[in-house]
């Protein structure tokens, strides 16, 4: 049987259109376009996991024992804390949005922009305060020829610190700190931090390269540049608090970050810091004098240790006095600090920590004098901690600063003991009773120097 030939030129023709129809690649389904009510519960969702990730972080830091036992894992928690609440607060926003979105309340333009500009304001700029509210009882007896006889047994504040820190880009960033509780009566402002940072080498880690420009703390030891809000005892030790008045200085830095352990610094400085009492009433860098400083840090895991010298010369002091110029020669000014700390030692919650000084410079003195030459001085200081448990903290400090190692009998040695309490994250109490033994004061001259006098302090703290 055969086929009329139109009916097989037909089939030949179907035949032909299917095979070609099968080879020719069928085009991709079009994807609806994403929506803004999409984009808001994809925004949701990536912010859900988020405050997941750092629930999970903040559970680790708290089963592992050591909350509070060290200013690092306080610090990283408190980070962290902040980082949730924000998380919390798009959370909400978000969630609003999105509810309005449904309702038809609002533009898909309008959202996205606030969003935007939500989140971007959110990362650059960070308002931090703490206040520091105390009472302070003494029995120390002042020099005749001062203002206070005896001590200034009262209510104060000892600081309010209001902080702002802004990162314009991934490499610039500028830090912003005032003191409201500054001179005598702690009534006066004081600008205490003022620098930028700016990343030459992103920072991966711990490591890169920063160039810092500014005023801020001196990299010098561990306690000056530690924050005020988490030290343990109420004040520096002597040495530091009279030979850096203030811990600020001026100048620039090279910060290198070598590894996940090691950090260096090296940075020109003016010769003084900014409350010095040879500099505090003066214009910046009297006799034009700078100095250096540098510093070393290695750290793995519990244990730290830096080494960090400062090389310059305290500039002559002048005054006129009862009609007389009076001055302070220029002196060299040289210091070498070696501290080291463990956390963990013998125990997860015991922490011992220490510092040594040795240097030349002469003490500072708002009253100048011709004898008032620079002497070999040294100071130490040995801090032992107990986390009792997550609210509970106890520290012994041992410290002494001998500022002319020439002479004899003129060191002075403080013992001290604080409890420290935290009543919450952003809260706590601190009693700390330390007694002092002045060799060089005389109990017999007639300005009646007591050799030994003591100090309570009762200090309650707010930060957020």
């Amino acid at each position: 049987m055969s086929f009329p030939r139109p009916l097989a030129a037909l089939a030949f023709v179907a035949v032909f259109s299917s095979s070609y129809a099968q080879n020719e690649p069928v085009p991709a389904p079009q994807q609806p376009p994403v929506t803004v009510l999409d984009a808001k519960l994809a925004e949701l969702k990536r912010l859900e996991e988020s405050a997941d990730s750092v629930v999970k972080k903040i559970s680790e830091l708290t089963t592992s024992g050591g909350v509070t036992q060290s200013d690092e894992v306080i610090a990283q928690l408190k980070r962290m804390v902040d980082e949730l609440s924000e998380i919390r607060s798009l959370v909400k926003r978000i969630e609003q949005e999105v509810m309005d979105l449904r309702s038809g309340q609002t533009t898909q333009k309008s959202t996205t922009d606030k969003l935007g500009q939500d989140v971007s304001n959110l990362k650059k700029t960070q308002i931090t305060l703490y206040s520091q509210f105390q009472y302070q009882d003494s029995d120390r007896i002042y020099p005749a020829s001062s203002l206070n006889t005896t001590a200034n047994d009262a209510f104060r504040f000892r600081r309010i610190r209001l902080g702002v820190k802004h990162q314009a880009d991934e490499r610039t960033g500028i830090r912003l700190g005032i003191e409201f509780a500054n001179g005598t009566n702690q009534s006066q402002a004081q600008i205490r931090d003022a620098y930028v940072m700016y990343s030459i080498r992103p920072m991966k880690g711990q490591e890169g390269t920063t160039f810092l420009a500014g005023q801020r703390n001196m990299p010098l030891g561990y306690e000056i540049e530690r924050s005020s809000s988490e030290r343990e005892f109420p004040e520096q030790a002597l040495y530091n608090s009279t030979l850096f008045n203030s811990e600020t200085g001026r100048g620039v830095a090279l910060r290198y970050g070598i590894d996940a352990n090691q950090t260096m610094e090296v940075g020109l400085w003016n010769s003084l810091t900014i409350n010095d009492p040879e500099q505090k009433d003066l214009p910046a860098g009297p006799g034009n004098r700078l100095a250096m400083a540098a510093r070393y840090r290695y750290t793995d895991g519990g244990f730290s240790m830096g080494v960090s010298g400062f090389a310059g010369k305290r500039p002559a002091y002048s005054q006129v006095i009862s009609n007389v110029l009076t001055t302070s020669p220029e002196v060299d000014r040289r210091f070498v600090y070696l501290d080291a700390a463990y956390q963990g030692l013998f125990d997860k919650n015991f922490t011992l920590r220490g510092e040594v000084m040795k240097g030349k410079d002469r003490v500072p003195s708002s009253t100048p004098g011709a004898g008032k030459v620079a002497h070999e001085l040294s100071g130490f200081q040995i801090q032992a901690g107990y986390l009792l448990n997550a609210r509970n903290r106890f520290d012994l400090r041992w410290e002494q600063f001998d500022p002319d190692l020439g002479s004899v009998a003129n060191a002075i040695n403080g013992y001290g003991l604080a409890w420290t309490h935290y009543l919450n994250p952003n809260m706590k109490f601190t009693f700390a009773h330390e007694f002092f033994f002045d060799e060089a004061r005389d109990a017999n001259a007639s300005v009646n120097f007591q050799k030994r006098y003591q100090i309570s302090t009762f200090r309650l703290q707010f930060r957020f």
